[in-house]
């Protein structure tokens, strides 16, 4: 501990050893100011405060490294409008973890698809926050305006940035159903009708034909 009186600024030197088996790439660690004094609190008491400053040290181990973003999960949630013509809402979301062993950020972005791989929806580019190795994020995007297809696919895609090389980006995707209820209501209601037109069609013909045979005179004897 060094005494620092009132109103004057001390000069603290400090060095930090690396152990001998340290892994190469980047290690992050904290070095930490503390001020205790005495204060009387609102009762008259007597108590001793610490306080404390702390500023935030990385640490690069020089060797072979590999940098790497991976996305551990995507989740799809989707909700249909009442209104059919409005399309429906989407709710992505993924987790993405540093597995590298380097400080990295990054980019993500969304891209919605229906059957044969039509486009019906595109986020813009989102900026992920540095990741420390074996750390993670879960972002959330919420997209309207997506039209129910039966099957919806999601497809997230991850760009590491701000890194003096160009990283290999990450996509994952997963699907979800989205049945287009309104259209299938109609179908079916046309269906039905269909059904009910040829069921009163057969039955009228077999009143006709019975109505006809019950006319024909007899055979003269």
């Amino acid at each position: 501990m060094l005494p620092a009186p009132a109103n004057t600024c001390l000069d603290v030197p400090f060095s930090i050893t690396v152990p001998a088996d340290a892994t190469p790439g980047d290690h992050a660690g904290g070095v930490i100011a503390s001020i205790a004094e005495e204060a009387v609190d609102a009762t008259g008491q007597k108590a001793l405060v610490d306080r404390r400053v702390a500023a935030r040290v990385h640490l690069t181990v020089a060797g072979a490294v590999a940098p790497t973003l991976t996305i551990d999960t995507v989740r799809l949630e989707y909700t249909q409008s009442v209104n059919p013509a409005t399309g429906g809402e989407m709710t992505v979301r993924y987790r993405v973890r540093n597995t590298g062993d380097l400080r990295l950020s990054g980019t993500g972005a969304v891209r919605v698809t229906g059957p044969f791989g039509w486009e019906l929806a595109r986020t813009g580019v989102l900026e992920i926050p540095e990741l420390l190795p074996g750390g993670s994020v879960t972002v959330t995007e919420k997209i309207v305006g997506v039209q129910p297809t039966v099957r919806l696919n999601a497809e997230v895609t991850v760009e590491p940035a701000n890194f003096d090389e160009k990283l290999t980006g990450v996509t994952r995707g997963t699907a979800v159903w989205a049945w287009p209820w309104a259209l299938v209501g109609v179908l079916v209601a046309a269906v039905l009708y269909l059904l009910f037109r040829f069921t009163r069609r057969g039955s009228s013909h077999r009143r006709q034909k019975k109505n006809r045979t019950s006319l024909d005179p007899a055979p003269a004897q």
